[in-house]
């Protein structure tokens, strides 16, 4: 067994996910041989990006797949208690707020405790804020390409789930593919969420104020 952590390392920051940096993109190649000839190996990879060989060969009954670890959920209930965090009826608000993202969570978890007295309800009221996650946020917000970008913008001024076809008029008219692809990658940077219809909303790190 082979584990690979932080693959998004490889790829180029400003242009689309999948893209590699110059010099490395035998990494492509050698996740599409590994993908598709038989052997006996094992690789695990850990990414914030998906990478294009991983989607393009992945499926239920295929030898590659992928886990996208979502929400934590009730279980984040452990890291507020570890924290000393009691006020239990505001839990499931935090929670939401941050996706029910562990590392967010440990990280607000520790500015509750040193800037709000250990209150969620006062620190609620002022934010939710970032805080010391802003610094992760902030890293891969600048691996965006210009039109992710603007993507991006364009979504944190709707206060509900959005169709494809507002943000194509939103953004430029005459861009429709680059929009579709720009989405893609958005997805695959796990920065949007679909929604049944089909639209799509920003990840509620996006939504903090």
């Amino acid at each position: 067994m082979i584990i690979l952590d932080g693959w998004e390392a490889v790829f180029s920051a400003g242009q689309l996910t999948g893209n590699y940096r110059k010099g490395y993109e035998a990494y492509g190649e050698l996740l599409k041989q590994l993908g598709e000839l038989q052997h006996q190996s094992c690789l695990v990879l850990t990414s914030c990006e998906k990478p294009k060989e991983i989607a393009a060969l992945e499926g239920e009954n295929q030898s590659v797949r992928s886990l996208k670890l979502g929400s934590l959920g009730q279980a984040a209930v452990e890291i507020f208690k570890n924290k000393g965090l009691s006020e239990e009826g505001q839990y499931s608000e935090l929670i939401e707020a941050y996706s029910g993202n562990p590392l967010a969570l440990k990280i607000v978890t520790t500015t509750i405790n040193d800037m709000f007295g250990g209150s969620i309800a006062n620190f609620l009221r002022n934010g939710p804020l970032l805080g010391d996650y802003s610094d992760t946020f902030s890293r891969q917000f600048h691996r965006l390409s210009a039109l992710e970008i603007q993507l991006v913008h364009s979504m944190t001024k709707e206060v509900k789930p959005v169709g494809c076809e507002n943000l194509y008029s939103n953004i430029q008219q005459d861009r429709d593919s680059e929009l579709l692809k720009a989405l893609e990658s958005l997805l695959r940077r796990s920065l949007i969420e679909t929604v049944p219809k089909p639209k799509v909303k920003l990840c509620s790190r996006f939504n903090l104020r």
